[in-house]
């Protein structure tokens, strides 16, 4: 069974509260920073921290993050971020429109104790790449600190989670801000030990699906080998265990998001290939406005998607033929027949003549949830194909999670997710 405790976050200091706003990520107050870089952001500002890569005092500093080790000393030092003194459990509770609706949902934050991923307890849901690994075991091991957490669903068919998360008792609001995408969060900290004992009876009945931060998952792995490597063995140590937040995926199915894609960098010739060998496994559709294509996609039960291209808009849905039946046949059952399967096993390595995962990192792939972001990559930012797919309802990420089979990178975009800066947890001593 998955073991959560509760702990003593690392949180902003009552000093500094009221620019809060300005020191999480992303800022709220229609404040908008670089994708990359520290330039406009708060001096005590979180990405200070995460993205101390950036930050020139690093530069020859002779090993990375040193000046952001600094920082974060000194910013404990200033009381900018303060430890709770007793450990609580969190709970997070996320107030946002998606669509035509006013959502809110809630996640408990705990401790949970670090195991194999897939063992049993802790399954995650799609492979990942290399990508930031090296960056982010760079960070952890200088600064020590969990600066995000892993998101995790946990199937809640009783809704006992639910009720839990909806009335903890003797809760004391922490923080309430707005983001830089509107979403209003408030973080509560509950102590109550019979609390405690029924939220930690609630959550080892279920395995946790990681649903964001498989990347920061993986690197807490790694660097409890180090430690264990390097320290004897005295009972359990900080590094023994991650932040995590646990939502039900009965609330979190209500606002997932498309993980459509569009790509540049693709191969000379490849527009030629795609008109020479599309019509082969796809039976297509020519659309005026991207509107009209984004209803098609989402249109019907069988798998379908949406071409965009400088030119041209076009919704494709699979042909019922021995082609297309030959390529699906060779993927796993659990999920053959998603929409992310049939792009890349159909669409990129059949039509195109493309490596999936080549195209799926940052540096050829964006992977934007609207239809008009992707509508406008493709005529400002230089990007050549944008491919439109639905979401993957949630019930199905867990399943193909509980089945142990793996979805293909970047396959889901779960929102919102955690706002940077709210909660930390410092792994020096519990």
């Amino acid at each position: 069974m998955a073991e959560i405790r509760p702990f003593r976050a690392l949180r902003y200091g009552p000093d500094v509260a009221p620019v809060l706003e300005q020191l999480i990520s992303p800022p709220g107050g229609n404040r908008v920073y670089p994708r990359s870089g520290l330039d406009g952001t708060h001096p005590y500002n979180i990405l200070r921290l995460v993205r101390g890569r950036f930050d020139p005092a690093n530069e020859g500093a002779g090993e990375p993050y040193r000046a952001t080790q600094a920082c974060l000393h000194d910013w404990k030092q200033r009381g900018v971020l303060v430890r709770d003194p007793e450990p609580a459990f969190y709970v997070w509770e996320q107030t946002f429109d998606f669509g035509r609706e006013r959502l809110t949902q809630r996640g408990l934050v705990g401790h949970v104790h670090l195991e194999p991923l897939g063992k049993r307890n802790i399954l995650p849901h799609e492979r990942t790449l290399r990508g930031p690994k090296p960056d982010l075991l760079d960070q952890l091991r200088a600064l020590e600190t969990n600066l995000s957490l892993t998101m995790t669903l946990m199937d809640d068919p009783t809704g006992q989670l639910r009720a839990l998360l909806a009335d903890p008792p003797d809760a004391e609001l922490l923080a309430e801000v707005v983001d830089g995408l509107g979403v209003t969060n408030r973080t509560f900290q509950v102590r109550d030990p019979a609390y405690v004992a029924d939220v930690q009876r609630a959550i080892a009945g279920q395995p946790l699906v990681i649903a964001d931060g498989h990347h920061r998952y993986e690197i807490a792995l790694a660097y409890q080998r180090e430690r264990r490597r390097n320290t004897p063995a005295r009972g359990a140590s900080p590094w023994d265990y991650v932040m995590m937040m646990v939502v039900p995926t009965e609330q979190a199915d209500r606002s997932v998001k498309p993980a459509h894609r569009v790509l540049r960098n693709l191969p000379l010739g490849w527009r030629e290939q795609l008109d020479a060998e599309l019509k082969r496994f796809f039976v297509t559709e020519q659309f005026e406005t991207i509107e009209a294509l984004e209803a098609f996609v989402n249109r019907g039960r069988l798998p379908r998607q949406g071409l965009v291209t400088d030119g041209s808009l076009t919704g494709v849905r699979l042909r019922r033929n021995k082609r297309v039946a030959a390529v699906l046949d060779r993927q796993a059952a659990a999920w053959r027949h998603l929409e992310i399967t049939v792009v890349r096993a159909i669409l990129l390595r059949e039509v195109i003549g493309v490596s999936p995962d080549v195209y799926a990192d940052k540096e050829h792939t964006l992977l934007p949830t609207s239809a008009e972001a992707v509508e406008a990559a493709i005529h400002h930012d230089g990007f050549q194909l944008g491919i439109l797919v639905r979401p993957t309802p949630a019930p199905l990420v867990t399943g193909i999670a509980r089945s142990g089979n793996l979805m293909p990178p970047k396959s889901t975009h779960f929102y919102p997710k955690p706002t940077k800066g709210l909660i930390m947890n410092s792994l020096k001593g519990f």
